[in-house]
């Protein structure tokens, strides 16, 4: 397994950018981590909150490093979606 950092965010029309909703997940695939992601966020908004989210929603995706990998050799790969 493999350890990614998502970071969430969307465009509110009467806010403006809301802030970054950070979650850490094990998954084999980006894929994966990003539907487990996307999934639990929206899961938390309103009905109007998620009409927002589905004209702009930002996700970024960070790779940590696998499972069994000692923290000197994380790796920082970067993948957005």
């Amino acid at each position: 397994m493999k350890t990614y950092e998502v970071r969430i965010r969307r465009y509110d029309r009467r806010d403006g950018v809301s802030n970054w909703s950070i979650q850490k997940i094990d998954a084999t695939s980006v894929s994966t981590v990003v539907g487990r992601a996307v999934r639990d966020y929206v899961k938390g908004l309103t009905a109007k909150e998620k009409r927002d989210a589905a004209k702009s929603l930002e996700v970024k995706c960070t790779y940590l490093g696998a499972v069994n990998e000692k923290a000197s050799q994380t790796k920082g790969t970067a993948c957005h979606a």
